[in-house]
């Protein structure tokens, strides 16, 4: 898991199911963002400004839970 997140071009994000705080995040998410790693990890993409939509971003975070069971 960590060379996928090295080593990818892509934006890679982890958060925690509970509270959809990021714990980790690649340099390309840096790098698309525009935040460095101490102004995201701990705050949710929500809270980052990374969603238009909150309806959307919980609908997510709730597939996710659903996912996990």
């Amino acid at each position: 898991m960590r060379q996928i997140l090295e080593y990818s071009n892509e934006p890679v994000t982890i958060s925690l199911l509970s509270d959809h705080k990021l714990v980790e995040v690649n340099a390309a998410f840096l790098k698309r963002t525009g935040y460095t790693r101490k102004e995201v990890i701990g705050r949710s993409s929500f809270e980052l400004g990374l969603w238009v939509d909150e309806s959307v971003y919980r609908k997510i975070g709730r597939a996710s839970c659903r996912e996990r069971v």
